[in-house]
């Protein structure tokens, strides 16, 4: 049986703001793009990625007009 790991975001918020979180591959090609409102407080948010490949990824969030860019590496 085959399980699927979890790609999980967690992000803060010093207010009420919408956000948006993407995920792209190292060609530039979304293949996430989630918006939602957030409130003030911690919040996390899991992503499955059994239907990623494995290679590098670069995962942003944009919240309170601010970009924050992490890379990320997917190995199966």
């Amino acid at each position: 049986m085959k399980t699927a790991a979890l790609l999980p975001y967690r992000t803060y918020s010093i207010g009420n703001c919408s956000a948006e979180i993407f995920l792209t591959d190292i060609m530039g090609r979304n293949i996430v793009h989630e918006r939602f409102d957030i409130n003030k407080g911690v919040h996390h948010y899991m992503y499955a990625t059994e239907n990623l490949l494995s290679g590098n990824y670069f995962l942003s969030i944009n919240m309170l007009n601010r970009r924050y860019t992490y890379p990320l590496s997917i190995i199966k």
